[in-house]
């Protein structure tokens, strides 16, 4: 339960800083996509079926939140998360190397997945021109998924070792000691 709240503030956190800090800092729209980190996150730590219920949810938040075709989010980031657990349950191990990686091919899977959505869903060509905002996109992204996993990372180990005693490592009970 405690996880569950830890994950529910990082979305929060990440969906406040995506769609107000970003746009105070930077003058540009294009900023790191949070989410897709929260996705890249949920597989490497929890594999397939966390990282699949980690990024549609976070996915779903930001459908919440947005103007676009709604579920479009919720299906790339959870397909990220899905192929992203997939690939750490068979075929790489957590390092920096395969982070950016996964940096690099969620963001561009994620650009070309959504695209393709919105322009099914709507008249609306997201893939025309848009080469140069998916190379920005990348570049923030790589820039941005070490610190922001380390932090999501420190956030869960936090919330997990949130009322555990010294000695033993056990969870007390509630309302012990009071």
């Amino acid at each position: 339960m405690r996880l569950l709240a830890a994950y529910g503030a990082i979305i929060f956190a990440a969906l406040v800083i995506q769609t107000t800090a970003f746009n105070f800092t930077f003058g540009s729209p294009l900023w790191p996509d949070l989410t897709l980190i929260i996705a890249i996150h949920g597989g490497l730590r929890h594999g397939m079926s966390g990282g699949v219920r980690l990024g549609a949810a976070a996915g779903l938040a930001e459908d919440l939140l947005s103007y676009g075709a709604t579920g479009a989010n919720t299906l790339t980031k959870g397909l990220t998360g899905f192929i992203v657990g997939k690939l750490r349950e068979s075929y790489i191990n957590d390092s920096n190397m395969a982070r950016g990686v996964l940096a690099v091919g969620a963001t561009v899977a994620d650009h070309i997945v959504y695209s393709l959505v919105i322009r099914t869903f709507s008249d609306y060509s997201a893939l025309s021109g848009s080469l140069g905002a998916l190379v920005v996109a990348i570049m923030m992204n790589l820039a941005f998924i070490f610190p922001a996993l380390r932090m999501i990372n420190r956030t869960v180990e936090w919330a997990g070792n949130l009322w555990k005693d010294d000695f033993g490592g056990h969870s007390k009970p509630w309302g012990a000691g009071l």
